[in-house]
């Protein structure tokens, strides 16, 4: 999946067919919620010419995963904590 994108970083439609083979969709997590949560990843607050702005860099994909984790168990209430 790494070698798709530009290594070190992983592009949007990289990161949804890494969903896809991770089995992390069901009928909490669709494309709509991994589009979502990738642009908040993604977003900075200021310009940095080392974090592209369209892809995810390594603690940006470590953030998606947990932001996807939040979304699929704690705001549908199965965990109440992060931990």
């Amino acid at each position: 999946m790494a070698s798709r994108s530009n290594f070190p970083t992983i592009g949007m439609v990289d990161f949804t067919q890494f969903c896809e083979k991770a089995e992390i969709f069901d009928k909490v997590i669709n494309v709509s919620t991994i589009d979502r949560l990738f642009i908040a990843s993604n977003y900075e607050v200021e310009k940095n010419d080392d974090n592209p702005d369209r892809e995810l860099c390594r603690f940006e994909f470590m953030e998606i995963l947990l932001r996807i984790a939040n979304a699929k168990y704690r705001e549908t209430g199965i965990c109440k904590t992060y931990s």
